[in-house]
């Protein structure tokens, strides 16, 4: 698991690798197919990766 801040570092670095990874996404930007993003990292703990 990799959460990172960087859409293109981060990211794309990480999921390159097949590493599962979670968009810090602070800035409210465009969140692209394929990408979970959250806006906090609290919010990282309702994304499917912690969910069981």
């Amino acid at each position: 698991m990799h959460i990172g801040d960087s859409l293109s570092s981060d990211v794309k670095g990480a999921g390159a690798l097949g590493i599962n990874t979670i968009w810090l996404n602070r800035s409210d930007r465009e969140v692209p197919n394929n990408v979970i993003a959250v806006s906090n990292l609290v919010e990282a703990l309702n994304t499917k990766y912690f969910r069981e």
